[in-house]
């Protein structure tokens, strides 16, 4: 957690955010904003921003700013703002400018540029304005929107939370859930490698590029009977991958997909479509083939090594969030784990 967010407990986010908000851009004379506020709201704000009225304001600003972009970064979402871009792209082709700007007209505008930029030239330049769109019935609006809406899961609404757990995932960011797979690509790695004899593994590890060779040991001294999930199909999966000749940083993304496609076994089909819609569509797509070809035997698993996937996986959030690489956000979390009286490592 920063120092500024420190100094703002023990407001809760929407109160942080709104007092952020007042001391960037309510100008210099902000504080007779209070008054338009609930009454309980002012002794607590107004004790906060004297403390923050003390920071030089060439400095304020910029700290109260980079604040405000971590809360909102564990936005709400609801329907397609939570669904990632590509997909959105994808889900758009064949439909008119028309339908695609009515259902862009009221989505954030981060989202919607992103979006925008990935169609064609031709269909942006086709697309109608916004005071053409206000001409068109209310009610045709929403029954457009409706349907493409139909095309997706539906995203599900973040609460705020003292802990974090497997299901919490989905609220991760396209790019922090390729830095998991990745990560989670490389004990998947070495649990498979870690049959190999010493000499073929060291010939192994001499052929990868320094980081990766150093991160492989690190990993193989973390590997315990337990993490090796019906060992004869994973293995046969990294033959397969092998033999396709992708390289390394390919194999540690596909085989994080593949690891997390085995956790999310008995989870329900909404949240598993759910969590593919956050990865760019490439990763959400190889995400559910994965999952598509899980045979009766890799069923069979017990259930609790799968718990204790999934417990790995939370465990190794919290830990890249610590080292600075996931949302500031995750660093104060507790870690809701599936097997009780365990803290697994990955």
């Amino acid at each position: 957690m920063s120092n500024l967010g420190r100094m703002l407990e023990p407001l809760n986010k929407k109160n942080q955010a709104l007092l952020l908000t007042l001391l960037t851009y309510g100008g210099t004379n902000w504080d007779h904003l209070l008054s338009f506020l609930p009454e309980d709201l002012h002794p607590l704000l107004r004790e906060k921003s004297e403390k923050l009225s003390e920071i030089p304001l060439e400095k304020r600003v910029p700290l109260c700013i980079r604040e405000l972009r971590q809360l909102v970064k564990f936005r709400p979402m609801v329907g397609l703002e939570g669904v990632e871009p590509s997909w959105l792209v994808a889900g758009f082709q064949g439909e008119s400018p028309r339908t695609i700007a009515v259902t862009l007209m009221h989505m954030p505008s981060s989202v919607s540029n992103q979006i925008v930029a990935g169609l064609p030239k031709e269909i942006q330049s086709a697309m109608p304005s916004r005071r053409e769109l206000g001409q068109i019935p209310m009610e045709v609006l929403k029954r457009v929107r409706r349907q493409f809406h139909n095309k997706f899961a539906h995203m599900p609404v973040w609460k705020e939370s003292i802990d974090f757990g497997f299901e919490d995932l989905v609220m991760l960011q396209s790019h922090e859930l390729i830095l998991l797979v990745r990560q989670m690509g490389v004990h998947e790695l070495a649990c498979q490698l870690s049959s190999m004899g010493r000499r073929a593994l060291a010939q192994f590890l001499r052929q990868q590029p320094g980081q990766l060779a150093e991160e492989m040991m690190t990993a193989l001294r973390s590997v315990r009977p337990e993490d090796l999930i019906n060992e004869k199909n994973a293995q046969a999966f990294l033959r397969r991958n092998l033999a396709q000749r992708s390289n390394m940083e390919e194999l540690c993304q596909k085989s994080g997909l593949y690891r997390l496609a085995r956790a999310l076994i008995p989870m329900n089909r909404v949240f598993v479509q759910q969590v593919a819609q956050r990865f760019p569509r490439a990763h959400g797509r190889l995400l559910l083939e994965f999952g598509s070809h899980i045979s009766e035997e890799d069923l069979k698993d017990p259930q609790d090594n799968l718990r204790r996937v999934r417990d790995q996986m939370v465990d190794l959030c919290l830990e890249l969030a610590r080292r600075g690489k996931l949302n500031a956000a995750l660093v104060e979390k507790r870690p809701r784990h599936e097997v009780p009286n365990e803290s697994p490592t990955s």
